[in-house]
């Protein structure tokens, strides 16, 4: 068992995130004012009619400001009643990019150098709490065709799946609501999904569609046709991976994990097969399963959670007092030394976590002697 999961002090996600569009109150129209046929009105009685009527208007104006003005406090609310409680969207219409108006997508074209990459990723934090806490409520209008399966996964099967004959191809992920409860992973499978439809970025695979019915809950993701990076590990243990291999993977893992961070999202769960290979060999970050979007003012959170050998110590004493993006770099110093000796740097042959555990706690390891002084200086 390579997973390690245990009750948490966070508060469980509502599964209602929905950010919803604010009703304006009914504005009060202004009554009309009648034109007596008197012929012996004079000026200053029309002159006082013409006064009342622009005071009307002027009140109506206001009612309408203020409605617009309520509507904007609440659309902030519904943003900020979150269990993150401080997202707050600065210079940043919401009310366009929920309902569909505005694109909630920076395009990544637009990255042409180092300076628009920067943009890019400012862009993208600004947009992505919108689309992490959208919920959207349709049907899905696909059917899906099973074409074989996949795997087995911790609550059910992965499935190779299409819409059409002949068509593309997608990887959709069953899982079972029973053994979700069962095992109190309800607030993860949530986060996944959210976390799915909210990152925009070539190295992080992304949700297709996402369907449920009485039984499961179904994700469908893009289907990865060179597996993981773990069988690729195995396929080449003779040779290994070169330094320049290694820092080729390693330096992707880098660019996700900048792009997550810049989103306030922590990963915790990085490791070979988690990283799938498309068909030009790079790297699709996947498994967003442990991810965790962090409280704006705070940044820390409290789970002991991941997979034991690519733990950072301050996991094991979370409870105490939490830890933040700091554990997704010891999880790729860890990657980067598992790529060169082909096992996890706390990795015990007896295969007892409590040991793993221990070792991490005291930093003990030891470099493989048949790696070169460069690669352990990296």
């Amino acid at each position: 068992m390579r997973e390690l999961e245990e009750a948490s002090n966070e508060g469980h996600r509502s599964s209602d995130g929905e950010v919803t569009e604010p009703t304006e109150d009914a504005i009060p129209e202004a009554e009309p004012t009648s034109m007596h046929n008197n012929p012996n009105q004079d000026a200053n009685s029309q002159a006082k009619l013409g006064a009342t009527s622009g005071r009307k208007q002027t009140e109506r104006e206001d009612n309408l400001a203020g409605a617009e003005k309520k509507s904007d406090n609440k659309i902030t609310y519904e943003i900020r009643k979150k269990p993150t409680n401080s997202i707050v969207l600065e210079n940043f219409n919401s009310h366009e990019a929920v309902n569909g108006n505005k694109d909630d997508k920076a395009p990544f074209d637009m990255v042409k150098s180092e300076a628009t990459y920067l943009e890019w990723l400012e862009l993208e934090s600004r947009l992505f709490p919108v689309r992490y806490y959208r919920e959207q409520h349709t049907k899905a209008q696909q059917k899906y065709n099973i074409v074989r399966v996949l795997g087995q996964g911790g609550f059910g099967l992965v499935l190779l799946v299409n819409v059409e004959k002949g068509g593309p191809l997608y990887a959709m992920k069953v899982m079972s609501k029973e053994k979700i409860k069962e095992k109190k992973m309800i607030k993860y499978i949530i986060g996944e999904r959210r976390a799915l439809s909210a990152v925009h970025h070539p190295l992080i695979m992304s949700l297709i569609d996402k369907l449920k019915d009485n039984s499961n809950v179904y994700i469908i993701m893009p289907f990865i046709e060179c597996g993981d990076l773990f069988r690729l590990m195995l396929s080449t243990r003779l040779k290994r991976f070169s330094y320049e291999e290694a820092k080729f993977y390693v330096a992707q893992v880098l660019l996700a994990f900048e792009y997550l961070h810049k989103m306030r999202v922590v990963y915790r769960d990085l490791k070979p097969e988690n990283l799938m290979l498309d068909r030009s060999g790079y790297v699709q970050l996947a498994d967003l399963g442990f991810a965790k979007l962090l409280d704006a003012n705070r940044e820390r959170t409290y789970s002991t959670l991941g997979t034991p050998d690519y733990m950072a110590p301050e996991i094991f004493s979370a409870k105490n007092c939490g830890y933040s993006f700091s554990v997704d770099w010891w999880t790729t110093g860890c990657l980067l030394y598992d790529v060169h000796g082909w096992i996890s740097p706390f990795h015990t042959p007896d295969g007892n976590t409590m040991n793993v555990i221990k070792k991490i706690m005291t930093s003990e390891f030891s470099f493989q002697t048949s790696l070169s002084p460069t690669p352990k200086i990296l």
